[in-house]
C-alpha cells in the first residue's frame, strides 16, 4: 500500500474514541505518543509514532515497527491499573499504584535499570519493573532522565545527570531511582514536572522547588549557578501556588487566586518585545477569557505553555514549529496566549517536542 507522509498538522485533528471508550492519560515524547484509555472498566494502553528505540513498548510483530502509523497495543508483563504516563526523548514510563514499568532507550540509566554496553534498543521487548513500596503519586520525564514522586511526597530520580537534573548532588549518570537531595528532603511534594533538563516540584504547602538546568536563570538561584545538582527552594512572593509547569528555559505558576505568573527566557506570553524576565510576572487575566473565568491548570512543553480555565477553554503560546501549537494554518510563533480552536471542554494539554495533544470532553 502507498504510504502518505504528512509533514505537519497545523490545526487540531480530532481523534475520536467510540462512545464507550474514554481516554484517561496521555504522554508525548520526541515524535511518539502513549495513550491509556478506559472501556467498560477495562484499561487499554496504546502508542504510535517513532519507535526506533522501542519507546512505544514491546510489539508482537518484528516487521516495520520503527514507525507506527496508527495506535498499537503496548504489551506489559502485568495487567495493573494505570495511574499515569510519562515520556522522554526516547524512553517511556507507565505508572501503576505500586510500581513503574519502563521501556525504550536506557543509555543513561533513565529507565531505572543498569546500562548494558552495546545494548540494542531497536526491536527490544525489555520492560523493566520498578517496585515502589510507598506507592506512586506521579512521574515525569525530561529528555534523558526520570523523576518519581511517591505517595509520601518523596522524590526519586535516575538517568542523565550532566546538568544536575537528577538532583543527587553530583553530575554523573544514575541507573537506579535514588533520592533527590536538597531542600525537598522531608517536604511533602504533590507534583513534579520536567522539560528538557529542568525540574520543578510543588509542595502541599504551595512552595516551589527546582533543580537541573538554570542557564537562563529559570530556577532563580541567587548564586547564578547554571546547573543545580540538588533541589533548591525557589522563594516567590505570589501567594500559595496550586499548579506549576516549565519548559526548557522558563517556568509558569498558578496561585490560589487564579493568577498566572511566568519567568525565565523565551516566549513568555508577554509579547514579542519581552523575551526575559527574572521576577515572576503576572499575565493579565483578560488574556484567558471572560472576566468571570479563572485559570485552573497550567502546562509546559519544550518551548511552549498552555493554560485551561474553568470553562474548559485552553490558551496556548510559544514556538510554533511545524504548527505544533494547533493554531490553524499559521505556523508563526505565538507571543500572547491564544485560544485553541477546539470544541468541547479541554481537560488537559500535553506537549511533545514538536507536537501537542489534548484530552477533550465533547459537548453533548
Amino acid at each position: 500500500k502507498k504510504r502518505i507522509l504528512v509533514k505537519s498538522i497545523p490545526a487540531p485533528l480530532k481523534f475520536v474514541f467510540d462512545k464507550e471508550t474514554q481516554p484517561q492519560h496521555i504522554a508525548l515524547g520526541y515524535g511518539f505518543t502513549l495513550v491509556c484509555a478506559n472501556k467498560s472498566k477495562k484499561q487499554y494502553l496504546k502508542g504510535f509514532g517513532i519507535n526506533s528505540s522501542s519507546q512505544v513498548g514491546p510489539q508482537t510483530s518484528k516487521s516495520d515497527i520503527d514507525f507506527l502509523i496508527k495506535p498499537t497495543n503496548i504489551h506489559l508483563p502485568e495487567s495493573l491499573p494505570i495511574i499515569g504516563l510519562a515520556a522522554g526523548k526516547a524512553h517511556s514510563i507507565v505508572a501503576c499504584k505500586d510500581r513503574l514499568f519502563t521501556f525504550g532507550n536506557n543509555c543513561y540509566g533513565q529507565c531505572g535499570r543498569a546500562v548494558i554496553e552495546g545494548e540494542i534498543y531497536k526491536h527490544s521487548n525489555v520492560v523493566h519493573s520498578v517496585p515502589v513500596e510507598s506507592g506512586v503519586r506521579g512521574v515525569t520525564c525530561g529528555c534523558d532522565h526520570s523523576v518519581l514522586v511517591t505517595e509520601k511526597g518523596d522524590l526519586f530520580s535516575c538517568g542523565w545527570g550532566a546538568d544536575g537534573q537528577t538532583g543527587h548532588g553530583h553530575y554523573e549518570n544514575t541507573h537506579v531511582f535514588s533520592p533527590v537531595l536538597g531542600d525537598t528532603e522531608g517536604v511533602d511534594i504533590i507534583k513534579v514536572v520536567s522539560a528538557g533538563d529542568t525540574n520543578l516540584a510543588l509542595s502541599r504547602d504551595g512552595e516551589i522547588f527546582g533543580w537541573g538546568n538554570s542557564e537562563y536563570d529559570q530556577l532563580r538561584i541567587p548564586s547564578m549557578e547554571p546547573q543545580i545538582n540538588v533541589s533548591r527552594h525557589i522563594p516567590l512572593k505570589i501567594g500559595k501556588v496550586v499548579d506549576i509547569a516549565c519548559n526548557c528555559t522558563a517556568c509558569i505558576a498558578l496561585n490560589k487566586s487564579g493568577e498566572v505568573f511566568v519567568w525565565g527566557y523565551g516566549i513568555l506570553g508577554l509579547g514579542g518585545m519581552v523575551s526575559s524576565v527574572k521576577e515572576p510576572t503576572e499575565l493579565p487575566r483578560t488574556l484567558f477569557g471572560k472576566p468571570s473565568s479563572n485559570v485552573t491548570a497550567v502546562f509546559g512543553g519544550s518551548s511552549a505553555f498552555a493554560v485551561v480555565n474553568n470553562l474548559g477553554n485552553a490558551y496556548i503560546w510559544g514556538k510554533n514549529k511545524n504548527g505544533s501549537l494547533g493554531l490553524g494554518n499559521s505556523k508563526e510563533n505565538q507571543y500572547f496566549p491564544f485560544r485553541l480552536p477546539i470544541s468541547g471542554k479541554v481537560l488537559n494539554v500535553v506537549f511533545g517536542f514538536e507536537h501537542t495533544s489534548a484530552i477533550v470532553k465533547q459537548n453533548i
